[in-house]
């Protein structure tokens, strides 16, 4: 093997993981230890030293960081690997055969048209529950005007993008499309996500304008919990303030400059931010809905 050492494909891995942003190696030792493996701050310099020599890694302007150089092979092959062994360690069955046939069936039915297929969101996080949808993002050269429900079932929400459309939402820095860029799994690529995302110097910043149009979306939120604390039916009630608490959670974390991704990983991200907005969703029920409300909003 080119690359023959357990830590150095360790070490690739993070890097892959986080594709998006350059990393110091000791960011790259609180991570990999993090996540309960031992790893050395010599033995990742070591590892760096290794990838360098095979041209996988680019350092940022200081050279005091590292992130993976996709215009190497090695390194464009390894996360497509990489990605594709996650799906297999889902643990569900039934979800990982909806990803690989729909994949398959887009491939048939749109051959040359389609870019990119991505898998985001609790899926690409593997923390899928039986109760999560699988979350899907396809990259197409033209515009689908179809009806595409019969390729999937409920249990699948899909986002249809051409290359303008999401270009669009990339230079406007557009919260959840940078999100979904930064934590996914690359299934398929015919070279459109490489060349336009992964080959870039980083991910950028949520802009100012972007945490404005979250804080008006927040307030308008507010607004309507206020006139839904007559309703009778604090179940749905329950359910519109668990989906404000994400979004104030979001909020929270763009400010902070981390990029959100799935529900869970905003959880426990805010867990650590703001432990009086996880308590309130912890606290949140029908039976708790309105006086929380009441009380916070």
């Amino acid at each position: 093997m080119i690359i023959d050492n357990d830590k150095t494909l360790r070490l690739m891995g993070e890097l892959a993981d986080n594709w998006f942003r350059y990393l110091s190696p000791y960011q790259l030792v609180s991570m990999i230890t993090e996540n309960k493996d031992s790893i050395t701050a010599p033995t990742v310099y070591s590892g760096i030293s290794r990838l360098e020599s095979l041209k996988c890694i680019m350092r940022s302007e200081d050279r005091k960081k590292v992130k993976l150089d996709f215009r190497s092979n090695i390194a464009y092959n390894f996360k497509i690997l990489r990605d594709t062994l996650k799906v297999n360690e889902l643990n569900n069955s039934k979800k990982e055969e909806i990803i690989w046939s729909m994949l398959g069936s887009f491939q048939l039915k749109y051959g040359k048209s389609l870019n990119t297929f991505i898998v985001f969101g609790s899926a690409a996080e593997l923390s899928l529950t039986k109760e999560s949808d699988v979350d899907i993002l396809m990259i197409v050269e033209k515009e689908i005007k179809e009806d595409l429900s019969a390729f999937y079932d409920s249990k699948v929400h899909i986002i249809i993008k051409t290359q303008q459309e999401i270009e669009k939402d990339y230079m406007i820095n557009d919260d959840f499309i940078i999100s979904i860029l930064a934590n996914n799994l690359l299934l398929y690529d015919d070279g459109y996500f490489r060349q336009k995302f992964l080959i870039r110097d980083s991910l950028p910043l949520i802009s100012g304008r972007t945490v404005l149009i979250r804080e008006d979306k927040i307030k308008k939120e507010k607004e309507v919990l206020k006139m839904l604390l007559d309703s009778s039916d604090t179940i749905d009630l329950s359910a519109w303030f668990e989906k404000h608490i994400i979004n104030e959670a979001r909020l929270i974390l763009l400010k902070n400059d981390k990029i959100p991704g799935s529900k869970q990983n905003v959880l426990n991200e805010i867990k650590k931010l703001s432990t009086q907005l996880y308590k309130l969703y912890k606290m949140n029920n029908p039976k708790n809905v309105k006086r929380l409300i009441r009380e916070n909003v």
